[in-house]
């Protein structure tokens, strides 16, 4: 794999369950929990390559994903080289969810009708030699149960061999509560979180970690988000009210193929349910320029078993020298 491919797809597994469907909790949320796990979603930003040399590629991404619940998605990323020292970013994601059941806080037991949930994101980001500054925008989930709207700016450093990012976000949740008693009732959420991301690429073995910390005020103090979720889907696990999140992996590259392992831990800001991931990334080289990687992995919560999911990628880079 080309260093500046391995260094985009590095984080991809948890990235992908970051920044496909929150709609478990999107759901959850829906169904009176805003069970909330959310990770990572700026890693994209943290984890996309620089060439430090006259090679500036255009990066390409398509993939499928699903879970052990019935969820599945597809998804797309592009990242376009602009001029010497720019870069625009895109990214496209729609997954579907099976309905569930939720536990109320009256005792009662109510299906919750999974809608599908949409992601899109656009950043931007200038170059100052090995300095970048960033700027991105996002919006997850559909205007029926949960939707998240993010705003961030941060800076980067690219180093020949490491990478190192800090972004400030800001964050506007608007949940829809369809089984509140007395009926339907809308609850906007604003808070504000810190990402960072570290990256170390050798040969053959490429290690990172990211870090994220969210602060929602006292506007979760409801009774409304107390329900105790009947089923979750992993590939919501990152796009919920979180306000704490932990991401370490490291893979081995060989001749024509890497193997790599990924854990995450992810905090809720609601009610300080815990949920962990543990995965298995593997990674094919068809060309310098083009990969296909596969992860399989798991979800554990405070409240589920765990729960396996899978995400396909190929991975392409175009143009430079």
């Amino acid at each position: 794999m080309s260093k500046q491919l391995h260094r985009c797809a590095r984080r991809r597994s948890g990235t992908r369950i970051a920044a496909l469907s929150a709609l478990g909790a999107l759901l959850t949320a829906a169904a009176l929990q805003a069970s909330e796990d959310e990770a990572l979603s700026n890693e994209d930003e943290a984890s996309q390559p620089q060439s430090q040399g006259d090679s500036r590629l255009t990066l390409l991404e398509f993939g499928v994903d699903g879970d052990g619940t019935g969820a599945a998605g597809v998804f797309t990323s592009v990242a376009v080289p602009i001029g010497a020292n720019d870069t625009i970013r895109g990214a496209y994601d729609h997954t579907t969810f099976d309905d569930f059941e939720v536990l109320l806080s009256d005792g009662t037991i109510r299906t919750v009708d999974a809608k599908p949930a949409t992601r899109i994101a656009a950043g931007y980001r200038h170059g100052f030699n090995r300095v970048g500054l960033n700027f991105g925008a996002e919006r997850w989930g559909n205007e029926d149960q949960l939707q998240i709207d993010d705003l961030s700016v941060g800076v980067d450093y690219r180093a020949e061999r490491a990478d190192w990012s800090l972004d400030l976000i800001d964050r506007s949740t608007d949940i829809v509560f369809g089984a509140a008693p007395g009926g339907p009732r809308e609850v906007t959420v604003d808070g504000w979180g810190i990402s960072t991301g570290f990256g170390y690429l050798t040969t053959p073995v490429d290690f990172y970690l990211s870090l994220s910390w969210y602060d929602y005020g006292d506007e979760l103090d409801t009774d409304l988000i107390q329900a105790v979720l009947g089923n979750r889907s992993p590939l919501s696990v990152a796009d919920s009210l979180i306000d704490r999140s932990a991401l370490i992996g490291g893979r081995h590259q060989f001749d024509i193929w890497s193997f790599g392992m990924e854990a995450g831990w992810y905090r809720g800001a609601v009610t300080s349910s815990e949920t962990k991931t543990l995965a298995a990334i593997f990674g094919l080289t068809l060309s310098p320029r083009v990969d296909l990687q596969f992860t399989l992995g798991g979800v554990s919560t405070d409240l589920e078993d765990t729960t396996a999911y899978g995400v396909l990628s190929l991975q392409a880079a175009l143009g430079g020298s």
